[in-house]
């Protein structure tokens, strides 16, 4: 081998060590774009459209929003997630809030409401131009529920679905905020 091949070679090994030792963690990654993306909407007025006839929604002092597609089969259990929440919170603490599906859909919306009301008996708003995910920026499902207070100020954002911490922390968080009341 002769001194330019070595050389090559050389480069290569350093710069891919260098590579290797730059590259974050997928774990590290996620970590750094949640603390982000949650720092960014903490304590921001979230934008939802309210319907004729509900405006007293907007005088409560708590509530919590999700955004469910409801063409999407496996969205459907954020349906029955949020009613056994809704009954816990109830149960445990006796405390009960408004918890709003925040519905969309691709297709024709001329059946909406007798498709949400095959899922879910409680409030839901037919978000036809998706407001709720498009001005919120809540592109990710991970982060597309809300706790938010009566200035409708987000003061807990995630989808507890799959996260136990997540779904004690939402507990906690209305406790208390109840308690300010």
């Amino acid at each position: 081998m002769n001194y330019k091949t070595i050389s090559i070679i050389f480069v290569c090994s350093l710069v891919s060590c260098t590579l290797k030792n730059t590259e974050k963690e997928p774990l590290d990654v996620w970590k750094e774009y949640s603390s982000t993306f949650i720092k960014k909407h903490l304590n921001e007025k979230v934008a939802y459209v309210i319907p004729e006839g509900m405006d007293s929604l907007k005088d409560v002092p708590l509530k919590i929003l999700y955004s469910v597609n409801i063409d999407c089969s496996t969205c459907l259990i954020k349906f029955s997630y949020w009613n056994r929440f809704g009954n816990a919170l109830k149960e445990k603490y006796g405390i009960s809030i408004p918890i709003v599906a925040i519905v969309r859909t691709e297709r024709d919306c001329s059946d909406i409401e007798s498709r949400v009301f095959e899922y879910w008996s409680g409030l839901w708003l037919y978000d036809k131009t998706d407001v709720f995910v498009e001005e919120n920026q809540l592109y990710d499902d991970r982060f597309q529920a809300v706790l938010v207070d009566k200035d409708d100020r987000i003061r807990v954002i995630g989808n507890p679905i799959l996260n136990e911490q997540l779904t004690k922390f939402y507990e906690k968080s209305i406790v208390m905020l109840s308690q300010e009341e």
